[in-house]
This record gives C-alpha cells, structure tokens and sequence, in this order.
C-alpha cells in the first residue's frame, strides 16, 4: 500500500513527502539523499524547488529551455555533453533529465543510462532534431517519459514537464506560462 502527503508553499516553493508502507509496518529512509533512491524510500524537498537537468550542445538551446523553466519555479542545471551531465548528477540532486540525442561523447540515450545508475527513477525526456524509429523504440525501451521532436515549442515542452512532475512525483500542476 502507498500513500503519500502534499504539502505546497506557493508558486516556487513547495515540500513533498511520501511515505512507503513495508509490510512489517511503516518505514521512512534515510532523508540525507533522498536522490539517490532505495527500496523504501522517502523523497523531501523542504522549500526547494524541483531540479531539472537539461543536457544539450547547443548553448542557445540550454538557454531558452532555462529561460522558459526557471520562472516556472524550477531550479535547473545545465550541461554540455552527457559527461558534465554525468557528474553534475553525481553530486546535485537532479528530478529530470532533459537530453538531446546527438551529442559529442555519449548520445542522449547513453547519458540516460548512465544517470539511472546513479538513481534508477530519474524520469529522462529526449529530444532531438533528427528523431527516426529506431531513436524512438530504443528511448521507449530504457522507459524514457517522452521523445520530442526539434525544434519543439514552449507549450510542448513545459506540458510534458508539469506531466513528468505529477505523474513521476504526484506534484502540483503549474500555471501556464
């Protein structure tokens, strides 16, 4: 059985804890890096916002996506290639990957791989300019959210952000922006 609390401080800010019933009772994990995931496992964001990861070669594009995310409230973290994605996640909490499929070092799919390794419930949409089946069904099959197309539009884009947050998270839809 599952069941978990909502508690929401404004626009910006908001705490979010869930509690999993273990059959020999109830259980909360350890709250120190509730990230980094476990079995039983307690998330808590007390007065953060939540943090997306956006990962993409292009600085234009980084910087629209931030621009477009951040007054929505969100905290985001930008990186060039999926090995700064990699190490930023290493050491930031991070509730969404944003990835781009053609990079240089490791491809969108290649990072999302090696993020879950780091925490196996991080949610990933990819994104990319040249989308094909192949691209789509090899997304699909490491469970990605959502594979948009590029260029893609800010009602697309921030629609299947707040989907990722309620559906993943249980958290607060947002306001248009």
């Amino acid at each position: 059985m599952q069941f978990g609390y909502l508690i929401h401080f404004g626009w910006n800010r908001f705490a979010a804890l869930k509690l999993h019933r273990i059959s020999s009772g109830e259980d909360i994990a350890d709250m120190d890096e509730p990230w980094r995931g476990s079995s039983a496992w307690c998330s808590a964001m007390l007065f953060e916002p939540p943090s997306i990861l956006i990962t993409d070669d292009d600085h234009g594009f980084r910087e629209t996506v931030r621009g477009m995310l951040e007054p929505r409230g969100f905290r985001t973290y930008s990186a060039a290639d999926g090995e700064e994605a990699v190490r930023i996640a290493g050491v930031e909490p991070v509730h969404l990957l944003l990835v781009d499929m053609h990079m240089p070092r490791l491809t969108g799919l290649e990072t999302a791989r090696r993020l879950r390794q780091i925490n196996s419930r991080l949610p990933f949409v990819l994104l990319s300019a040249a989308l094909d089946e192949l691209i789509v069904e090899q997304a699909r099959s490491i469970e990605a959210f959502s594979v948009l197309p590029k260029p893609v539009s800010r009602q697309t884009l921030t629609t299947t952000v707040d989907q990722v947050f309620q559906r993943i998270y249980g958290w607060p839809e947002r306001a248009a922006s």
